[in-house]
């Protein structure tokens, strides 16, 4: 099964000018640009790639590894914050959103936070301070799908880490 958020092994099916299209299975055809196509890389190639949903939205390939995987804690830095929300560098070239109505305490440019991916799903991004199963307290990174809802523990402290 091919899921968003992690590595996946796909077959190329269609080169284009632009890139080559990889078998996405139940998620359709997707996209791998042309700067991440390895060379000599023909149609029935096998590639591992990363998918995640590009800056319109749209389920793309990379070969690049990101900072942290859905499922995972990682310690990721607030690059930008705008009218939108706060801004987290996760390695790829679209930077995971916080919305304001999603921060627990209003995130800084600057600063890192320990945060774990959740779900990776299409539309917006929950930043809330939770407890995590073996104790620790860490601000809690959300990636909700449009068909789910995470229900997670009562809140607790900060850990920040500048």
């Amino acid at each position: 099964m091919v899921t968003v958020g992690k590595f996946n092994q796909l077959q190329v099916v269609k080169q284009v000018d632009f890139g080559v299209y990889l078998d996405g299975d139940h998620l359709d055809t997707i996209l791998l640009p042309k700067r991440y196509v390895p060379e000599g890389c023909e149609v029935g190639d096998w590639l591992s790639v990363f998918l995640y949903f590009d800056s319109d939205d749209l389920l793309i390939a990379t070969t690049e590894k990101p900072k942290v995987e859905v499922g995972n804690c990682e310690m990721l830095t607030v690059v930008d914050i705008n009218h939108a929300g706060a801004f987290m560098d996760w390695g790829l070239p679209k930077d995971l959103l916080v919305p304001y109505n999603e921060q627990q305490k209003p995130m800084e440019v600057g600063y890192s936070y320990v945060v774990h991916v959740y779900h990776a799903g299409f539309t917006w991004i929950s930043n809330r301070i939770y407890t995590y199963r073996n104790g620790c307290s860490f601000w809690l990174l959300c990636i909700l799908s449009r068909l789910s809802l995470i229900h997670i523990s009562e809140p607790t402290r900060l850990l920040s880490i500048s």
